[in-house]
């Protein structure tokens, strides 16, 4: 998910957005801990989408 696409979010599916990668990111966590997963980087990507997810909610609050 590109920034462009995230400003375009409105606040309830930002919020849903950010909530089910959050829950998906810890999910991978867990199961890359018990068996590998087959593509790891998978992880990096989606924590990198948080984040940024993470930093438009911020931006948003603070105007």
């Amino acid at each position: 998910m590109k920034m462009n696409e995230i400003r375009n979010l409105s606040e309830e599916e930002l919020s849903k957005q950010f909530h089910d990668l959050k829950k998906e990111l810890e999910d991978m966590k867990l199961k890359n801990r018990i068996s590998p997963l087959e593509n790891p980087m998978r992880i990096a990507s989606v924590r990198k989408i948080v984040a940024r997810l993470t930093m438009e909610v911020s931006n948003r609050n603070s105007k």
